[in-house]
Formats: structure tokens, sequence, C-alpha cells
């Protein structure tokens, strides 16, 4: 089997029609456009949070990789999640990626955890950097 960049991900609902949100972006873009940035913007469809990127994996764990997903998911209720600040990827003076934050005390890091615990306890390699909850 062949090899294939992988991470987990959500997607929040409701997202894209948040007044909040609507807001931000326009704002983002008029400064983008004010410094003439040249930016490749994301699909509103697309936004996500990073849970765990995995990178190169084999094809044939997707679906063990599914289970602990199942697994972790059933563990954790919906919730809501309150975003905070902006910035960019690898830095403002040089963003490639703007991101929206997320307070670190929330239930998508405990989500994040629980998932990147599991992933360590079957023989998966998870990011040592520490989480920082964006959406992207």
């Amino acid at each position: 089997m062949s090899n294939k960049k992988l991470f987990f991900a959500i997607q929040p609902s409701g997202l894209k029609d948040s007044p909040e949100i609507i807001s931000l972006v326009k704002k983002l873009r008029v400064g983008a456009d004010r410094k003439a940035l040249d930016i490749n913007w994301t699909p509103d469809l697309n936004w996500h949070f990073t849970l765990s990127f995995l990178g190169e994996i084999d094809e044939g764990r997707v679906p063990e990789l599914s289970v602990i997903l199942k697994t972790v998911a059933q563990r954790f209720p919906c919730f809501n999640l309150p975003l905070k600040g902006v910035g960019a990827f690898p830095s403002e003076e040089s963003g490639r990626v703007l991101w929206v934050g997320a307070p670190a005390k929330t239930a998508l890091v405990n989500l994040q955890g629980g998932l990147e615990t599991e992933l360590v306890a079957q023989g998966f390699t998870v990011d040592e950097r520490g989480y920082r909850p964006h959406l992207s």
C-alpha cells in the first residue's frame, strides 16, 4: 500500500453563517487588500480545527485510525467553542496561513488530548510541539 499524508480535524457546523466570523473574515480581507498581500483564501467549506497531524501513514492503517477516532469521539459530547485572536503561520510578517484562535482550556483541547493519548497507545507518533487550537 502507499502512504498518505493524514491528519485528524473537526469542521464546526454553522461557522460560515456566524455573524462574528463573517465580520472577522471581512476585516481580514480588507486588511490584506490594504497591505497588498497575496493570499489564497481557503473556501469556508474547508475551514477546520486540526486535532492531530499524523504525517505519512500507510493507507492500510486507515481502518485502525477510524476505530480510534470513533472510540475517542464517543467519550466527548458536542460543544460550543469560543474564538479568540487571529494570526498567521509561519509568522504574521510572512504569513501563508491565516488562523483564528481558540482558548487553550476548552473541550476542544480535551478532545485533542484524548485522541493523541489513544494514538500513542496504538503506536502512532504525534506532534511533540504542543497543541495550539486554531481554526484555519
